[in-house]
């Protein structure tokens, strides 16, 4: 459970985005979807596969939209008019690659720039990406030949927004990298097995997992996963750590619940807290805007409902037992310590007071230990 996470998001004071986009265009990835039926609240803790794909089908939606409108803005609208067509359609059928996400950023991070240079070449990458499969990418190896070298670039930067602690990774070694691709799969095929509509929910959120190692031995590299709103579906994962396949469902749920978050808060933002403000992190040891802290209370509540389900499974060794109680009791003193930094400190926006009264009565249900 060491090593940092990070998750960043265009609403996160954090993020960097507003000064790496600039303000001459409009980023918009705000939800908006047809009718589409979910059994419960978007910000509820339980896993939903039916929610899942209601944000999905909204976030995509949106990026069509948006995509026209850069295309007129960028003077393509005429020229790749053809493409545009199809990448609407693609959009409106089903979920993409997470690489359209990633290249819709460095689009717009273009058309931001003064004087406005040529975009054409990201305005085709985007179309390229959104003609690969969309349902699941698997496994990949960061900065791999599975996409262009200027696409990992973009995937870089996406993380690597705080002057204060840059973030390079780099490729895991090829030992390395085999030794984690098997734990996922273990992990996931224990996922499956002891509680199934759970391992649906976090296959449909993380539907790339990207395997990368810290760029240097410097214990300030040192990361455990990352997530962002601007890789919709995918996350990355440190490749180097040891870890038991029960340890691995806690680290993609981990994520899978980070980019859940990004899900639900497209809509805006959660807090209205400056990004100045710091307070103690339930995750972390240094301190951290309260954005992050909700971040952090969200996703270990979730672990420990995670974890507290494997364990109702009847599915485990004592061994997995053992390690899910472990987790469980890690996470619930983080989410509980996260509850109180929230209730003193966070100035909730509407949308953020319903994500933590989710915390709150999920927590107030529960007998502390």
């Amino acid at each position: 459970m060491g090593g940092r996470n990070w998750c960043l998001s265009p609403f996160s004071p954090e993020s960097g985005w507003a000064e790496l986009l600039g303000g001459e265009v409009e980023l918009s990835l705000v939800a908006q979807s047809r009718d589409v039926e979910v059994e419960i609240p978007r910000w509820s803790l339980a896993p939903s596969v039916p929610r899942v794909a209601a944000i999905d089908e909204s976030l995509r939606l949106r990026l069509a939209q948006s995509l026209a409108y850069l295309a007129e803005v960028a003077s393509l609208a005429e020229t790749h008019a053809e493409a545009l067509a199809e990448i609407e359609r693609r959009l409106g059928s089903g979920p993409v690659s997470p690489w359209v996400f990633c290249l819709y950023s460095k689009l717009v991070a273009e058309l931001a720039k003064t004087p406005r240079g040529d975009c054409s070449a990201t305005f085709a990458a985007v179309i390229e990406a959104a003609s690969l499969p969309g349902e699941d990418a698997g496994v990949v190896c960061f900065g791999d030949r599975t996409a262009p070298a200027v696409w990992w670039d973009q995937f870089r930067l996406l993380f690597d927004t705080d002057r204060q602690r840059p973030f390079k990774p780099k490729a895991p070694s090829p030992e390395n990298f085999a030794a984690c691709q098997e734990t996922i799969a273990a992990g996931l095929a224990l996922f499956e097995r002891a509680d199934p509509v759970f391992h649906e929910e976090v296959r449909h959120l993380v539907r790339m997992i990207v395997l990368g190692a810290p760029g240097s031995d410097d214990p300030a590299d040192g990361f455990n996963g990352a997530s962002t709103f601007f890789l919709w579906g995918a996350s990355l994962l440190n490749a180097d750590p040891k870890r038991s396949t029960t340890a691995m469902v806690d680290l993609l749920v981990h994520e899978s619940s980070h980019v859940l978050l990004f899900g639900v808060s497209a809509e805006g933002a959660l807090t209205e807290n400056s990004g100045r403000e710091r307070y103690d992190s339930p995750l972390r040891r240094d301190k951290r805007p309260i954005d992050g802290i909700l971040h952090a209370c969200f996703v270990a509540t979730r672990v420990h409902l995670a974890m507290n389900r494997l364990l109702e499974s009847g599915a485990l060794t004592e061994a997995e037992a053992n390690i899910a109680r472990d987790s469980a009791e890690y996470n619930e003193r983080a989410a509980r310590n996260g509850i109180v930094e929230l209730n003193r400190h966070a100035r909730l926006t509407a949308l953020g007071e319903k994500v933590v009264d989710s915390l709150r009565a999920y927590w107030a249900g529960n007998v502390a230990h």
